[in-house]
């Protein structure tokens, strides 16, 4: 996905960051032994991630059989919480040593000081932003939140625990929801430690600092809630607000509209069965307009002089020309 650069000009106090790619011009044989040592150290945190997983699957399975007394055994949390912790102190040093991507760092914090210090109203009217205002109300928040820190690592961090937060909600719901998908504890626990230890996810939200982790546990959230609505079909207005609330976060999530509404569908005419079809249609249309209601409300509360009432709708087409 092509990524455009901030127009720095254009935000308050801007502060600059190391890019996560060396800044100087450097000659093919270089960038080959750059790319080499990449490469090679994703490698390692893979086998790595993977062994520490397995080996605690091992010891949860091995103690579970041979331990007298089971219940001085830390359950699967317990072991999820301490792949959680491993998982924050790695993305915490990749954050102390990287600093994130300046472009984006640079970005969550001047977009956090215009929300803080100027407000919601004005922020669209003359600021460059291609993210839609729910995450801005986030950033507005951390920035709040940052200043509290001197300059440094954490300060930083502190625009990377949202996305890293989400990675352990997103292994949660797995380990928490796997019965219901006939999967057993220790298969449950080892799929979780592999969201909150995938190289991919702690890359993104620990050493670039980007915030997809957010999208992806609001995505999941839709999916499981809807899931859970055929036994109460009012968890399909719940999921139609959260995924509304997926989109106030990144324009992204529309691209799921389509698979979202195929399984409204289907999962409507699987219920006439149960003579429950029609309760599964009214549900549905209060889903259509709560998620509308979101929206809206997300929109007025960025709506500033002189913006039409679709604003939103006008930023989002616009934004998407700036993507693949």
């Amino acid at each position: 996905m092509r990524k455009f650069r901030c127009n720095r000009s254009l935000i308050t106090n801007p502060v600059p960051f190391q890019n996560l790619s060396p800044a100087e011009v450097s000659t093919d044989a270089e960038q080959r032994t750059q790319e080499d040592y990449e490469n090679i150290f994703t490698v390692i945190f893979w086998v790595g991630a993977i062994a520490a997983i397995v080996l605690l699957y091992g010891v949860y399975g091995t103690a579970k059989r041979i331990a007298p007394d089971r219940k001085a055994i830390p359950d699967k949390y317990g072991i999820f919480l301490i792949l959680v912790g491993i998982g924050l102190v790695v993305r915490f040093v990749l954050c102390a040593t990287l600093k994130g991507h300046s472009t984006d760092m640079s970005c969550w914090q001047g977009w956090g000081s215009r929300v803080a210090v100027g407000g919601t109203h004005a922020f669209y009217v003359d600021n460059w932003c291609d993210y839609p205002p729910g995450y801005m109300l986030v950033c507005g928040l951390l920035y709040r939140i940052a200043s509290i820190f001197p300059e440094g690592p954490f300060r930083l961090f502190v625009y990377m625990v949202p996305a890293f937060l989400c990675d352990v909600l997103s292994g949660f719901l797995i380990l928490n929801r796997a019965k219901r998908f006939s999967i057993g504890d220790k298969t449950a626990l080892l799929l979780a430690g592999l969201i909150v230890l995938n190289p991919a996810a702690v890359y993104l939200s620990g050493a670039w600092g980007q915030i997809d982790s957010i999208l992806t546990v609001l995505l999941i959230g839709t999916f499981l809630i809807l899931n859970m609505s055929a036994e109460k079909p009012y968890y399909r207005l719940i999921a139609g607000v959260v995924y509304a609330v997926a989109i106030l976060m990144k324009w992204q999530a529309l691209i799921f509209g389509p698979v979202l509404a195929l399984m409204y569908v289907m999962t409507g005419i699987d219920q006439r069965k149960n003579g429950r079809f029609a309760s599964h249609v009214l549900w549905s249309v209060a889903a259509v307009v709560g998620a509308l209601i979101v929206l809206l409300f997300g929109s007025l509360l960025f709506r500033g002089e002189g913006m039409s009432l679709f604003w939103m709708a006008e930023r989002y087409r616009s934004a998407s020309g700036g993507y693949e």
